[in-house]
């Protein structure tokens, strides 16, 4: 694991709207992009920097710890980054949550406005991951989270824990 000091380089993005990484050797790497390691649990830590090289493999330029150590203009450059790359809704409010067998219809508010899906093989694609964080995929594998379920209301919860039991 290569770990890489904020201090030896940064962030930018170029004329061409793509993001670059210059090092403060001079090397320059054109259109990086990031991978979260540790995206559920530890997302804004452990972020690994790639390029893909001239004969189209993929590298890592090395890892940043923490991206507090980054300035707020480049935080802001990979958190947009990563989030073209892995769009997640994240889910609001259940407004209905009706299940058949294995399915499940939602209806839901989003951060993008109200949405209905359907989720097939319910036990495998709406997961409870560690202090209260559930990840559902539909049938489009289109993703949702659900920062805290335990922070929904009553009804809500009642709804889902159906659904996880």
């Amino acid at each position: 694991m290569n770990s890489l000091n904020s201090a030896d380089f940064t962030i930018q993005k170029s004329g061409n709207n793509e993001i670059d990484v210059v090092c403060k050797s001079g090397e320059i790497f054109k259109n990086v992009f990031f991978i979260q390691l540790f995206p559920h649990s530890m997302p804004e830590r452990f972020i690994s920097i790639r390029f893909v090289n001239n004969t189209y493999a993929e590298e890592e330029i090395g890892i940043v710890n923490n991206l507090e150590t980054l300035s707020d203009v480049e935080q802001a450059l990979v958190n947009e980054t990563i989030e073209k790359q892995n769009p997640i809704q994240t889910i609001l409010e259940i407004v209905s949550l009706k299940t058949r067998g294995d399915t499940c219809v939602w209806t839901v508010r989003t951060n993008a406005g109200s949405r209905r899906f359907i989720v097939e093989n319910r036990f495998e694609k709406t997961v409870l991951i560690s202090n209260g964080l559930v990840l559902v995929t539909d049938i489009q594998n289109c993703r949702y989270k659900i920062a805290n379920y335990l922070n929904l209301p009553q009804k809500q919860r009642l709804l889902l824990e159906k659904v996880l039991a």
